[in-house]
């Protein structure tokens, strides 16, 4: 992500951004806090030092992009700041995660950033994408036991890894998919596949954990199903309802239907 920050950055020099110049580098910005998020607390308890660099200058670059990017984007690079000292002075991993989750919300607040796919994503059509896009490192079934991903350093994420993917929500894979993981193998999507493929593979990968479901699902909404991890809707809603939440091709279209109602 690292080139794509310079990139957005220099978008700048002639100016405003546009519009969608704009909603890149904050989601870009967003990103990077769900990285921090969602890693922080690994890094921690392993004593990483060298993540913790990576990250700080990570935060760093987002500064600079917010910085430019102008708008409230541009008055959130205090809050960056604070964020990148409190993990050079090695805060806990609670602390951190919690600035880290607050200035997400205060961002797409500000910014009314896309956070959820407009129309339930195809299932089906996830798996299609994910078929062509991601299963030669991922695997089909989702253990990233193949032959390119045994080649590939660090190894790609495998989506049966459990406490991982607990943590994870859709929107921060489809923000994954579109600008790509730095120092990875990782590409970014952002101009090869539309939002709502994006959000079809995350969703899909999201699945991939689970049996299909035989029964109909609760009502939910699209904004609760993208920005809520595994572990948060298995407590807020029960595990059998998870999984008939996150797996079955027709539960999501008629969980959403139900929920206008």
């Amino acid at each position: 992500m690292g080139s794509l920050l310079i990139v957005l950055s220099l978008a700048t020099l002639a100016g405003a951004p546009s519009a969608g110049v704009h909603e890149a580098q904050a989601q870009s910005v967003v990103a990077t806090l769900q990285d921090v998020f969602h890693d922080y607390g690994e890094a921690d308890a392993l004593a990483h030092a060298d993540r913790f660099d990576v990250f700080a200058k990570r935060l760093a670059d987002a500064r600079v992009l917010a910085r430019d990017s102008g708008g409230k984007l541009g008055g959130m690079t205090w809050r960056l700041e604070q964020l990148e000292r409190a993990i050079l002075r090695r805060e806990p991993a609670g602390a951190v995660e919690g600035r880290a989750a607050a200035l997400i919300r205060r961002i797409v607040q500000a910014e009314r950033l896309p956070h959820a796919p407009t129309a339930p994503p195809d299932l089906g059509h996830g798996k299609q994408l994910y078929a062509v896009a991601c299963a030669s490192c991922h695997g089909a079934d989702g253990f990233a036991r193949t032959p390119l991903a045994a080649t590939l350093t660090p190894p790609p994420a495998s989506f049966q890894d459990a406490d991982d993917m607990s943590r994870v929500t859709p929107y921060q894979l489809a923000n994954v998919i579109r600008f790509g993981v730095p120092d990875t193998a990782m590409p970014s999507y952002d101009e090869s596949l539309p939002a709502a493929e994006r959000w079809e593979i995350a969703f899909y990968v999201m699945s991939l954990r689970f049996p299909a479901c035989t029964q109909p699902p609760p009502p939910a909404s699209l904004e609760e199903l993208a920005t809520t991890s595994d572990r948060d809707l298995a407590l807020a809603r029960g595990p059998e309802n998870t999984s008939c939440l996150r797996h079955p091709p027709d539960a999501l279209t008629l969980a959403v239907r139900a929920m206008r109602l």
